[in-house]
């Protein structure tokens, strides 16, 4: 009986710990998230409505440039290390059809975001932002007047 106990706390635990660390930065649609090949998103989306010229970041030695998907409202900038180009960060700024693993999505309210992931350990709230896990790694909700008005995923600070 008490190995199957332990047993069970381990799988509790480790399923919380998964369930925080998988908000970090988070997923949309289930599948657009950091470090996805840019060839998946191009096979997902399509060609992008524009692409900007690539720039040479000199901390990282790597091209970083970004794709622009007009009317979905979503700007990802893709990091190519040589190795393969892949997304660095992701902005869903309109109304469009993406929505995170758990159910937020342009429009929504500051309290249901509040609701989603009030639960998170590493969940932070500012005058215009929710912030989860850190500015350098993380998902963030950005609000006008408590209406969701953009989703970043990946980094703030570089």
């Amino acid at each position: 009986m008490k190995k199957i106990l332990i047993l069970i706390a381990f799988i509790f635990i480790a399923h919380y710990t998964n369930a925080q660390q998988s908000a970090i930065v988070d997923t949309l649609n289930g599948w657009l998230t950091v470090g996805v090949k840019e060839e998946v998103i191009i096979s997902q989306l399509g060609l992008p409505d524009s692409q900007t010229a690539p720039e040479v970041w000199g901390f990282t030695g790597n091209k970083y440039y970004y794709l622009r998907y007009d009317d979905l409202g979503l700007t990802v900038l893709i990091e190519d290390d040589t190795r393969c180009a892949s997304v660095y960060a992701i902005e869903v700024n309109s109304k469009s059809f993406f929505s995170t693993s758990r159910d937020v999505s342009i429009g929504d309210s500051r309290n249901h975001v509040r609701e989603q992931y009030g639960d998170l350990e590493n969940f932070y709230e500012e005058k215009d932002v929710i912030i989860i896990n850190t500015i350098y790694e993380g998902t963030f909700f950005v609000f006008q007047n408590d209406t969701l008005t953009k989703i970043l995923l990946g980094s703030l600070a570089d």
